[in-house]
């Protein structure tokens, strides 16, 4: 999914877009999509309808270089930092129900 990023970031266009909006960019499951909404609240939250001949309608709305990398940086955030593990220091000890 790089690829498909970089060309949207490169020639912002419905197919390029439409490429990379699925593209998961955080955990748990944040896709560009859902990350240039949260960064713009005004972004369409709907995507393009298909019409009577199956046609695809063209996004309402395709986002700027700036907005996806915005959202790119939002997206880098959610993702905490790895823990670091002290040697010597206490654990936590998981409980299992029997």
């Amino acid at each position: 999914m790089k690829t498909e990023i970089a060309a949207l970031l490169k020639n912002p266009t419905d197919a390029t877009w439409d490429a990379a909006q699925c593209a998961i960019v955080s955990q748990p499951c944040v896709t560009l999509w859902k990350a240039v909404c949260a960064v713009d609240p005004t972004f369409p939250t709907v995507g393009p309808m298909y019409g009577s001949k199956q046609a695809r309608a063209a996004w309402a709305k395709i986002p700027t270089p700036a907005l996806v990398k915005k959202a790119l940086a939002y997206a880098a955030a959610l993702i905490p930092p790895p823990a670091v593990v002290t040697p010597g220091a206490p654990q936590a000890k998981f409980m299992y129900a029997k």
